[in-house]
């Protein structure tokens, strides 16, 4: 499971990503991106390797100009992402809203056979 700041880098990549079927990013820039919160170059190492072991990416880390940087592709697990979560919510909403129609149905009903009987 993925926790807050797997989350975050994973939506942030994606975002970076964008259409594009890989891309070189350096450390300095991801951070950058990332400022405000709380993740530091080891957190971001063990995050992206996390998230490699989970099949959402393929990272390779590389030197661009001296610097660490990434290529980061991105899989199928990853691009479905944001569909599988906004499924997800639709779901429950779907499933609180049929409860709270049973429920007010249920309320309904009760109040007409007292009436009757």
């Amino acid at each position: 499971m993925l926790t807050g700041k797997d989350l975050v880098v994973l939506k942030t990549l994606l975002t970076r990503c964008g259409e594009k079927s890989g891309l070189l990013i350096e450390q300095d820039e991801l951070l950058a991106l990332l400022r405000g919160k709380k993740i530091t170059p080891k957190i971001l190492d063990s995050t992206l390797d996390f998230l490699q072991v989970e099949g959402y990416f393929e990272i390779i880390d590389c030197v661009k100009n001296g610097e660490k940087a990434y290529c980061v592709f991105p899989k199928l697990k990853a691009r479905c992402y944001r569909k599988e979560r906004r499924e997800f919510a639709v779901g429950v909403a779907l499933k609180i809203g049929v409860a709270l129609l049973g429920s007010a149905l249920a309320f309904i009903l009760s109040k007409i056979l007292y009436g009757l009987f």
